[in-house]
């Protein structure tokens, strides 16, 4: 998919909420944002895949921050997703035909 400038101010926003959500140290976070600003001056124009200005700007964001954010940020969400998926097998478990079981799985 080719860049639009949409896509671009979205990249940009998912980051920004990202560092923001992730750094306390409001000096540390415009850094950071700067350089992932620049990174996605560098990928953006008309020959350039939407994906790859995302993935760049991830991993500039990525490098800025740390590792450590990257393996507490996997953590919490691998807890979120078992949380959930518990609370969807207990839903299909107590349907009471296998018709409503389907039904539940699929929503």
């Amino acid at each position: 998919m080719k860049i639009t400038p949409t896509c671009l101010s979205c990249i940009l926003a998912v980051r920004a909420l990202e560092i923001e959500r992730i750094s306390s140290d409001s000096a540390e976070a415009i850094a950071v944002f700067r350089d992932v600003l620049n990174t996605v001056g560098l990928y953006a124009g008309p020959h350039i895949e939407l994906a790859l200005s995302a993935t760049m700007s991830f991993r500039r964001m990525k490098t800025g921050i740390g590792h450590p954010y990257t393996r507490e940020h996997k953590e919490r969400m691998y807890r979120v997703s078992a949380e959930a998926a518990k609370g969807v097998r207990d839903l299909i478990e107590s349907a009471e035909t296998p018709g409503d079981a389907l039904k539940i799985a699929l929503v």
